[in-house]
């Protein structure tokens, strides 16, 4: 099952990108401050399970998805076993088009310790500045 999920999570990242693996700057439409401020507290959120402010953050489509029973999934499966968020360690942004659209979305990729693993989450943000992408690997 854990396997299935990092599939669909390659999947959808190569889907979502376009298959394009240049990393492109920013669009000069998003304030990267502001970016990285909003992933932080998806990341904090997510370490505390704090669902309704990670839903909270979401678009409507996404919010949508992350019913009870996938973030039950989330919390069992993954965030039980990495213990307490120590820092994040890493965190790079870039510009995200998707494949038939103009629409810019503004991509986080962040490298974050926990207690005991480290993990990537994937983030990216809709022009509104609401998360449409969450993915943990």
């Amino acid at each position: 099952m854990k396997r299935m999920w990092i599939v669909l999570l390659a999947i959808s990242l190569l889907v979502a990108c376009g298959g394009n693996s240049k990393n492109k700057p920013l669009d000069a439409s998003y304030d990267e401050d502001k970016v990285k401020i909003k992933a932080t507290e998806v990341i904090e959120a997510t370490a505390v399970e704090d669902w309704e402010k990670i839903r909270g953050i979401c678009s409507e489509e996404t919010r949508a998805s992350l019913t009870d029973e996938v973030l039950k999934k989330v919390s069992d499966e993954v965030l039980s076993k990495l213990g307490k968020l120590e820092e994040i360690k890493e965190m790079q942004t870039m510009d995200l088009v998707r494949k038939g659209s103009e629409v810019h979305y503004a991509l986080v990729i962040a490298k974050v310790k926990f207690e005991n693993k480290e993990m990537i989450f994937t983030l990216s943000f809709n022009p509104k500045m609401e998360m449409v992408d969450y993915f943990m690997k």
